[in-house]
């Protein structure tokens, strides 16, 4: 399952030509792979995860940045699912500019931790039945 969102550059993401920052691109791997984990559950995932007194937090990140993006533009993100361990998930995520260009790329691998334990425990039941749920894209 595919899972699109829009997102303006932000002045506060850029640099003072007006081009986005690439150490911005990381926070937005980040959100998007939580808003796209909140849909799937249909709550907000760092909530849910905390009501369970687990968090997510990311194993490995890595981008690649395209295309320059400029304040005030538009970018079309897309967020799947690539792979569902037992402990962790992956992630893709790719933006595109109103033209359909790559600004850029990445993956994110998030672990389901038990703060307490001090270790990676299973993905909850609940969070698991939504990823592996089959859907259209949205």
């Amino acid at each position: 399952m595919t899972f699109h969102l829009e997102r303006p550059v932000l002045f506060g993401e850029c640099d003072p030509a007006g081009i986005m920052y690439t150490p911005s691109i990381a926070d937005w791997l980040v959100e998007s792979t939580l808003a796209f984990l909140s849909h799937k559950l249909g709550t907000p995932v760092e909530r849910y995860m905390y009501g369970l007194e687990l968090s997510l937090p990311a194993r490995a990140l890595n981008m690649e940045f395209l295309k320059s993006m400029t304040w005030d533009e538009v970018i079309h993100i897309e967020i799947s699912l690539k792979k569902l361990g037992f402990r962790s998930l992956k992630v893709s995520v790719t933006g595109k500019n109103s033209s359909g260009d790559k600004t850029f790329t990445g993956h994110l691998t998030m672990v389901s931790m038990s703060p307490a334990e001090g270790h990676a425990v299973a993905i909850p039941p609940e969070l698991r039945l939504a990823l592996e749920q089959k859907g259209k894209s949205l």
